[in-house]
């Protein structure tokens, strides 16, 4: 990604979240969570539980540019080694330490209703960084209130959806891309 784009990524990013910040909300009212959610770079092979790829990496180092400077005040990944270093250089840029969630998939839209819970709970109020699956990504989306895209194609990886979900109201989403473009 060039300077430029990433400067207007992360200049779009520091709009949407300042909209959100506590010093913005009116007394009483509690700040909207936001939800940066994106699916894992790009892996080296499509079964077990492969790393990621030289492509893969250089994603995630530019997932963490992108992000570094927004406020992020928490990291969650599944328990596979490709969401894991996806936000790897984040964790490592930002000192913070990624939580791993486990993935149930016997009930997909429980999984995803629980993981929004747990998310709304653990980061009300603040900037959580969400790194999925092709299959699960769509889900939160839709657990959150977002008609986002019903799927995600095997070679897309460089979407990232903002969620701005403020207590008691609809949720919002910004929708961005960062890293090199998928084909």
């Amino acid at each position: 990604m060039n300077r430029m784009k990433l400067a207007l990524v992360t200049a779009a990013l520091l709009l949407a979240l300042a909209a959100v910040s506590p010093q913005t909300v009116p007394n009483g009212e509690e700040p909207a969570t936001t939800i940066l959610l994106v699916r894992h770079a790009e892996k080296l092979a499509d079964s077990g539980d492969p790393p990621l790829s030289g492509e893969g990496l250089a994603r995630a180092a530019a997932l963490a540019r992108t992000l570094t400077d927004v406020g992020v005040t928490g990291l969650s990944a599944t328990p596979y080694r490709r969401t894991q270093e996806t936000l790897r250089p984040l964790a490592e840029m930002t000192g913070l330490t990624i939580e791993v969630r486990p993935v149930d998939m016997s009930s997909p839209q429980a999984y995803a209703d629980a993981l929004v819970a747990g998310l709304l709970e653990d980061y009300a109020g603040g900037t959580v960084v969400v790194a999925g699956h092709s299959n699960t990504v769509p889900l939160i989306l839709a657990a959150l209130g977002i008609a986002g895209p019903r799927s995600i194609g095997d070679d897309e990886y460089d979407d990232l959806f903002l969620v701005r979900v403020a207590p008691g109201k609809t949720a919002s989403l910004l929708h961005l891309h960062y890293g090199e473009p998928s084909p």
